[in-house]
C-alpha cells in the first residue's frame, strides 16, 4: 500500500492520468478555466489561472477581465511594490567568449526584442541574423603590448563588423589612466569607422585629450590589405585595432596587457 500511494497518478475528469496530477478539462469553450489557484484575500485573490485554450494569468487584478482573443499566453502582472519578471542566471552575450555557453543559444544569432505599451514582447526584424556566418563575440579580452595582438573576430570578404568596445581606468597617463567608450565599424571596402566616441580621465584636475585616427594602406588586394583604427592618446598608451589578413585584432603601445570589453558586437555574413 505504501508503494502504490508513494507512485499514484492522480487524475481530473480523467480515469487514466497520464501524470503524476493529470487534469482535463470538461469543455474546449476558451472562456472556461481548467485551474484557478487564490490565496485567502477577500481582494485580486488568483494567484495562478490557466484557461481552456492555455492562456495563463499570475496575479491578474480582479478589475482586468480575460480577453481570449488579444491576451498573450502567458500573462505576469506586477505591482506598484514589485517587479513583474526576473530571471535569474540569464544566459549572457558573453557566454560564447568564456566558454559557458548554454546549450540551445544561438549566440551567433541573436535578434533585438521590443516591449510595446501594452508589455507585448515582439522580436525585432534582423534579416542578416538568419545568415549562417553571421556572428556574436562579446566578452572580455586582454589586449597585449605586441605587434601580433589578440584576435577579436573573422572577417570575409564581403563581411561587415559592429561592435562598441569599453575600457576601464587602463589607458593614457601611467598611474592615472583613462577610459573610453565608442562604436567602431569595419567593411573591406571602407576600412574602420566609429562614431559616439567619449573618454573620461582618471584624474579629478587633469584632462588627457585622446583623438581618433584611422589609416590604410590602400591595396586593393583584399589578401594585401591592412588597415588600423588607434584610440591616441596625448600621453601614456594608445588603443590599436588593426585589420590584416582577414581578422581584426587589438593591441596597446604600451607594456603589459590591457583589458576591455566588447558588447553589442555582430558579424554580418
Amino acid at each position: 500500500m505504501t508503494s502504490t500511494f508513494a507512485f499514484a497518478q492522480v487524475g481530473v475528469n480523467t480515469a487514466t492520468p497520464t501524470a503524476t496530477v493529470d487534469i482535463v478539462s470538461k469543455t474546449a469553450v476558451p472562456a472556461n478555466k481548467i485551474l484557478n489557484i487564490q490565496n485567502s484575500s477577500t481582494t485580486n485573490a488568483n494567484n495562478l489561472s490557466i484557461y481552456e485554450d492555455s492562456r495563463s494569468y499570475i496575479g491578474k487584478p480582479d478589475n482586468i477581465t480575460p480577453n481570449a482573443t488579444n491576451d498573450a499566453l502567458i500573462n505576469i502582472y506586477g505591482t506598484t511594490t514589485r517587479s513583474t519578471l526576473k530571471l535569474d542566471n540569464a544566459p549572457s552575450t558573453e557566454n560564447q567568449l568564456n566558454a559557458v555557453s548554454r546549450p540551445g543559444v544561438d549566440y551567433n544569432h541573436l535578434t533585438p526584442a521590443y516591449i510595446d505599451v501594452n508589455g507585448h514582447v515582439v522580436k525585432a526584424y534582423d534579416p542578416y541574423s538568419a545568415i549562417a556566418t553571421s556572428a556574436n563575440f562579446d566578452g572580455g579580452y586582454a589586449v597585449p603590448n605586441t605587434a601580433a595582438g589578440v584576435k577579436i573576430v573573422d572577417v570575409a570578404a564581403f563581411g561587415l563588423v559592429t561592435f562598441k568596445v569599453a575600457t576601464g581606468l587602463v589607458l593614457g597617463p601611467a598611474g592615472t589612466g583613462t577610459n573610453i567608450i565608442s562604436t567602431i565599424n569595419f567593411g573591406v571596402n571602407t576600412g574602420f569607422s566609429y562614431s559616439d566616441f567619449v573618454s573620461g580621465s582618471g584624474s579629478g584636475t587633469t584632462r588627457y585629450p585622446v583623438t581618433v585616427s584611422i589609416a590604410d594602406n590602400g591595396n586593393t588586394a583584399i589578401a594585401s590589405y591592412t588597415a588600423n583604427l588607434t584610440f591616441d592618446f596625448a600621453t601614456g598608451v594608445d588603443l590599436v585595432f588593426f585589420y590584416q589578413n582577414g581578422s581584426i585584432y587589438a593591441r596597446n603601445t604600451g607594456t603589459g596587457t590591457v583589458n576591455i570589453g566588447i558588447m553589442q558586437s555582430k558579424r554580418y555574413r
